[in-house]
């Protein structure tokens, strides 16, 4: 902060020392502070988006999300053409779950960078949230060819895919989320229920496996894991493990908690016969 302080003193109509000094008051919980420095950067640069981003950020920390919405307003007034001010807009909406109001600022931002992958992106998040799911599934693809290296898309359309029981499909997108990052929950979790309903256990243990070093809390992943073992005939194992989860949660001895949790119809039988059979103990 004080190198920032001093760049003021030495360039003072510098609006970007300002945006720097902004985002440093915010993250420190100084709102005000931070407002002024978003504020001062404006008057210096009307046509920067990042000072009233900054500054919208902050009146929405503050609660105050009509006031944020104002200053983006404010910016596209002055700046029509610039599209990152409408996706901030839209992810505003998004948040307040005003869907279809998002869904109008992401298109117009797509209408002024159709290479923008994380407008389609978010669009494509609004979309799944009006159950729009071919539409969502679209602008995933399209974020994938905007950026094939990022794996957020990946993840949605695979999610998509897997709440479908397209399992082939599904996998595909998971494993191209584990070539770009192997430790990736999601990816590795289910593909282990993939793998099961294939009746590859071995496989599906090991991505079971991958996902519990990556959040060793989950009863989810734990009690697929234990049954898992008890198909294998390790019933030692297993019970030790139900036992655990049961005790955590007792939710999971439940059938419609587990469809729920998008649980494959031969993973619920195989969980069924390991309930029963630790009943009985």
């Amino acid at each position: 902060m004080e190198i920032l302080l001093a760049g003021v003193q030495l360039n003072p109509e510098n609006d970007e020392f300002y945006y720097s000094l902004g985002g440093i008051y915010s993250d420190l919980g100084q709102y005000e502070t931070a407002i002024v420095n978003y504020q001062q950067g404006i008057e210096l640069d009307l046509d920067d988006y990042y000072n009233y981003q900054g500054l919208s950020e902050v009146y929405q920390k503050l609660g105050q999300v009509d006031k944020a919405i104002e200053i983006l307003l404010a910016g596209v007034k002055l700046n029509p053409e610039n599209d990152e001010f409408y996706y901030s807009l839209g992810g505003i909406y998004l948040d307040l779950e005003q869907y279809e109001t998002a869904i109008v600022n992401y298109n117009r931002a797509i209408k002024l960078d159709f290479n923008d992958h994380y407008n389609y992106f978010q669009r494509g998040l609004a979309y799944l949230k009006l159950d729009k799911i071919e539409e969502a599934m679209a602008d995933y693809t399209q974020a994938i060819a905007l950026a094939p290296q990022w794996i957020e898309p990946y993840i949605a359309r695979g999610n998509i895919y897997f709440s479908s029981k397209l399992d082939r499909q599904a996998m595909a997108d998971y494993q191209q989320v584990i070539e770009l990052q192997p430790n990736n929950l999601v990816a590795n979790t289910n593909l282990g229920s993939i793998e099961y309903e294939t009746g590859d256990i071995t496989r599906a243990i090991e991505y079971w496996q991958q996902a519990a070093n990556l959040d060793n809390g989950s009863a989810k992943i734990q009690l697929a894991l234990a049954v898992a073992f008890y198909t294998q005939g390790n019933q030692e194992r297993a019970m030790a493990m139900a036992e655990r989860v049961l005790q955590y949660d007792l939710r999971w001895g439940n059938v419609e908690h587990l469809r729920k949790n998008l649980w494959g119809e031969k993973l619920i039988e195989d969980t069924q016969k390991l309930l029963t059979f630790y009943n009985k103990q």
